[in-house]
């Protein structure tokens, strides 16, 4: 039995439009400014990065300055700032590149400046490494995909961000855009 899955090309388009991107914050150990800046990722709604930018000038063991680039990658993302946002993952991955997280963000980042094909590996990299919310990692690659026209590819990350997170409403709406068509295969 061979399987088609098939999405309209006004589906595609709305994707590419206006399906928001999801991002990935990293928990800090500390409890200074680099906590207060991961609060503002996870949490918050803004895009304030002054918190994070202070957090940078001061000492901090190499996980956390990793990890508060990606936390600062997140509120540049949310302001529309891909390029500093791709900038932190940069220099969070020359200090951790066994963090996820900033592949997974370096991947949405890409995705924003156009760059699919980099931002599918970056984030295929991330999901690799393992990262805390997966269902974002799979969600974003599955934008990344079907921007890119794998939708086969596309649809199964939706699933796999789903079945990460069967409470995350932006890929089960996703997925209700697709339609699954089983052919059986003609006999000869």
């Amino acid at each position: 039995m061979r399987t088609f899955l098939l999405a309209s090309v006004c589906a595609l388009l709305a994707t590419s439009i206006a399906a928001p991107r999801a991002h990935s914050s990293v928990i800090v150990l500390g409890d200074g400014l680099e906590m207060d800046c991961y609060k503002a990722a996870e949490f918050g709604t803004g895009h304030d990065t002054k918190l994070c930018d202070t957090a940078l000038e001061e000492p901090m063991i190499n996980h956390d300055r990793a990890a508060t680039y990606v936390n600062r990658s997140v509120l540049r993302l949310r302001g529309g700032n891909a390029q500093g946002a791709l900038d932190d993952c940069d220099d969070s991955i020359r200090i951790d590149s066994a963090l996820g997280e900033a592949f997974v963000n370096r991947g949405a980042a890409l995705m924003t400046l156009g760059r699919n094909q980099e931002a599918i590996e970056s984030l295929s990299h991330g999901i690799a490494l393992g990262v805390r919310k997966m269902n974002i990692a799979y969600y974003d690659r599955a934008m990344a995909r079907e921007d890119a026209g794998d939708i086969k590819g596309a649809y199964e990350d939706y699933k796999a961000s789903l079945a990460a997170d069967p409470t995350f409403t932006l890929a089960a709406e996703q997925l209700k855009r697709f339609r699954v068509i089983h052919e059986s295969a003609s006999s000869s």
